[in-house]
């Protein structure tokens, strides 16, 4: 036990020496008369001048405004070279102040320090004083001992006692609003210095606000915001100012409470009252109003007593007239004209009297209805292609700052696009779409939504397109009726037929598949062939719109064209298909006379597309055919005319039979010679086809007459003989 008595003696002992030791070397700073150290600090006292002493980390409270006086270092022995550094709002008072940049303290023990305003706030007085300093400071000592730089560092925090700045916010309170309270930042405004800042104390604030996910404060407290609820209450609203107030005790760092605070002295507050509400409207402003309509009202109970109710209509243009309605007088009616505009705008009552002035703003929007209209333009139409872009329709006249929205009824319509569809000018896109549809106009605001403006556009059918059995060759005969058809086209109800000069239409005619008669052949004998026609062709809607382009389908004719051939013993009638012409190529499988298939004989010959009948009876219209074949399919077309000739022997005349001339050989390669016996004034020859076309013309001698290089394809021809005023037309075969 003893043993134990001793080594806790020296325990002890060594614990007095360590002790003794730190606070022996832990350096303070007395402070002036009318400051106090509130916070000792490492080695310091608690008090005012002369035992008020700081040590490192202590806290200083200093009188502002005209604060301050001579601060004394307590150097430990052998301390030199003492330095003084200020920050944030302190400044040597030995100098000439200069706003915005405090001067230092020279070197040495001591150095006069004062609260200094670095920025000038532009309240009271203070812009010409710079002795408001308000923010808190800081002050580093430092000192070399044995070698080693050391310091230590205080903070001073001011004391207030004059032109503390007012809250600002709101008087009133109204229901569900955010709102911000704030005060001039005289103890925070040096966030550069990086010494932290004074503190802010808010009270009296309700729990329920308090607690609500609306509210916050500011990165320095010197302002809070937040949120009313459905119910508003008045309260009294307290801020706070400085951790030294009063001078003798540390208030801490900034907090916001329900309760007011009784021991803070620097402080103000703000009565904060339940704002005037709206009145009880007989009649309430309306949130929209036609645009047809140029005259509204609005009627209320009569301002209570202490307030003041005034309208307004900025920027409108609007007439605003009240009075009391009799005969009770306590009501009173807003009569709004807008003068015709139809442009949106805002109704303002503002009540005053009781606290700031509370402003209740009323949205008067617009519907859409005469005098708008929806017309086209750019050239646009109510009929548009079923598949097009850059339709374009206006809502006229100009929609001012009325919000809009096109749309179509019904709402979806396959193929339709609309662009721009919230301005004054809507884009109409289409993609294979059919039938009609309504464009419409309203305002974007839902509340005004309920009526529109409209017009109806129609899809225009589109171009038809020919069936794959249509023909492109027609037989010529007579009768002949041919069946021509387009493909049905989504929403055409009918169709329109341009037909080729000479055609007809027999039946179904504004159908898709009409009967259609080409013309006869009446052409006389070595007339040129028919040249071939079009055929159009448009799809109508119900409503009036065509196709925007006519389906196009070229005809050539398949035609038996006649010819009489004259010889020495009589006349011959020859009957031709021209088979080569594109897209009527093909070929001849049979001919037939007055319904019997036709051979080589000694009265008929059949070479190539030619068919030549010799005999004393012609046959009838219609009485000879050709079966034509054109890709596999057999077209029948028979001669619509009687042959001009006269069968049996010539009669003699000034076309009697020319003897003494020979053609040969016949048949041929195209190459031929013409032998003339003898004539006495001249003798010539024209070549032909069947059709008339010349194709060489001769000056015959007596003897051998060679016709040469015409290059004549397979087929009949004629040679016209003429000698000495007779003529004679012969056919020649070429091979």
């Amino acid at each position: 036990m003893k043993n134990s008595n001793t080594l806790f003696k020296k325990y002890l002992s060594l614990l007095a020496v360590i002790f003794g030791t730190v606070t022996g070397y832990a350096q303070t700073v007395s402070v002036p008369p009318g400051c106090t150290v509130v916070v000792a600090g490492i080695g310091g006292t608690t008090g005012p001048n002369p035992t008020g002493k700081v040590g490192d980390g202590g806290i200083v409270s200093m009188p502002d405004p005209s604060g301050g006086g001579t601060f004394t270092f307590n150097p430990p022995s052998g301390a030199t070279t003492i330095t003084w550094t200020l920050r944030g709002d302190l400044s040597n008072s030995t100098a000439t102040p200069f706003y915005g940049a405090p001067t230092q303290p020279a070197n040495g023990l001591t150095a006069n320090i004062i609260t200094y305003n670095k920025k000038l706030r532009q309240y009271s007085t203070e812009d010409a004083n710079p002795s408001f300093g308000r923010s808190k400071g800081q002050v580093r000592v430092g000192y070399d001992q044995t070698g080693c730089g050391k310091a230590i560092t205080f903070d001073v925090y001011k004391v207030f006692s004059t032109n503390l700045p007012i809250i600002i916010g709101p008087s009133c309170l109204k229901p569900l609003t955010e709102y911000t309270y704030s005060v001039d930042r005289i103890v925070s405004d040096n966030p550069n210095d990086n010494i932290g800042f004074d503190s802010y104390y808010w009270s009296g604030i309700p729990a329920s606000l308090l607690s609500s996910v609306g509210f916050y404060t500011s990165t320095d407290n010197s302002s809070i915001t937040f949120k009313t609820g459905a119910t508003v209450t008045p309260f009294t609203l307290q801020c706070c100012y400085g951790r030294v107030n009063p001078n003798s005790a540390d208030g801490g760092v900034s907090t916001v409470t329900t309760a007011v605070s009784g021991t803070h002295t620097s402080c103000v507050t703000k009565s904060l009252i339940v704002a005037p509400l709206a009145p009880v409207y007989s009649m309430a402003p309306p949130a929209c109003v036609p645009t047809n309509q140029s005259v509204f009202s609005v009627v209320y109970p009569n301002a209570p007593s202490g307030q003041t109710y005034t309208w307004t209509a900025p920027n409108t243009g609007w007439v605003l007239t009240t009075g009391l309605i009799p005969p009770t007088n306590t009501e009173t009616k807003l009569s709004v004209d807008t003068g015709g505009s139809t442009n949106p705008g805002q109704l303002i009552l503002t009540i005053t009297g009781l606290c700031d002035p509370v402003t209740l703003v009323y949205q008067i929007d617009r519907n859409i209805t005469a005098p708008y209209a929806v017309v086209p333009s750019g050239g646009s139409t109510t009929c548009i292609n079923a598949t097009s872009s850059g339709n374009t329709y206006t809502i006229t006249p100009s929609i001012g700052g009325n919000l809009i929205q096109w749309y179509t009824v019904p709402a979806s319509v396959p193929g339709v696009m609309l662009q721009n569809a919230t301005t004054s000018t809507v884009t109409v896109n289409t993609t294979n779409s059919s039938g009609s549809f309504q464009l419409h106009v309203r305002s974007s605001v839902a509340a005004c939504s309920s009526t529109s403006v409209f017009t109806t556009i129609n899809i225009r059918p589109a171009t038809p397109t020919f069936t794959a059995t249509t023909p492109t060759c027609v037989p010529l005969s007579s009768p002949a009726l041919t069946t021509f058809a387009v493909n049905p086209v989504a929403g055409a109800t009918s169709y329109t037929w341009s037909l080729p000069s000479g055609w007809s239409c027999t039946g179904n005619c504004t159908t898709s598949n009409p009967t259609l008669v080409p013309p006869v052949n009446t052409s006389a004998v070595s007339a040129p062939a028919m040249p071939a026609g079009t055929i159009y062709v448009i799809a109508n809607s119900a409503s009036g719109c065509s196709s925007a382009v006519a389906a196009q389908l070229a005809v050539n004719y398949i035609r038996i064209t006649t010819n009489t051939l004259q010889s020495g013993s009589g006349n011959c009638d020859q009957y031709s298909i021209n088979t080569n012409v594109s897209p009527c190529t093909g070929t001849i499988s049979s001919w037939t006379v007055n319904g019997a298939t036709a051979a080589n004989s000694s009265t008929v010959n059949i070479f190539g597309n030619t068919l030549t009948l010799c005999g004393s009876t012609a046959p009838p219209a219609g009485g000879v055919c050709a079966n034509f074949v054109i890709n596999g399919v057999t077209y029948t077309t028979c001669s619509s005319t009687v042959a001009t000739g006269t069968h049996g022997l010539k009669q003699s005349g000034p076309k009697a039979s020319l003897e003494g001339i020979t053609i040969s050989p016949n048949p041929n390669d195209g190459n031929f010679s013409i032998r003339v016996d003898d004539f006495k004034v001249s003798a010539t020859a024209v070549l032909t086809d069947v059709a008339g076309k010349q194709l060489g013309s001769y000056s015959l001698s007596i003897g051998e007459n060679n016709i040469r290089g015409v290059n004549l394809a397979q087929g009949a021809y004629f040679v016209l003989l003429s000698v000495d005023g007779k003529q004679e037309t012969r056919q020649i075969i070429v091979k």
